[in-house]
């Protein structure tokens, strides 16, 4: 996992890239590449100072980085990070319980 300007990058081997916010862990957003991330991702810059994150996948990899076979196709991918994240989603939803009534 990386972290900068706040906020922390996981990839996972179920396929996705957690993004949370360093300081209370709460969930901003995941993306889901398809595949076992067996690398953590790495942050760069461009020439001009904009933030970019580097996730790899496949390359020798396998089982999400299990085993190494040489010769294994996998991708490079480069995103550019926005200025400003998005905040968190705080999601609320009223649960009501309820049953049967029955009469004896």
């Amino acid at each position: 996992m990386v972290a900068s300007g706040g906020v922390v990058y996981s990839a996972a081997a179920d396929g996705q890239l957690y993004i949370l916010d360093a300081d209370t862990g709460k969930f901003i957003q995941k993306k889901f590449f398809g595949v076992a991330l067996g690398t953590q991702p790495t942050l760069g810059q461009t020439g001009t100072g904009k933030v970019r994150l580097i996730q790899t996948n496949g390359l020798g990899f396998t089982g999400g980085g299990l085993g190494s076979i040489p010769g294994t196709p996998g991708a490079v991918m480069v995103f550019g990070l926005p200025d400003q994240l998005p905040q968190p989603q705080v999601i609320t939803k009223e649960v009501i319980k309820g049953g049967t009534k029955r009469s004896h």
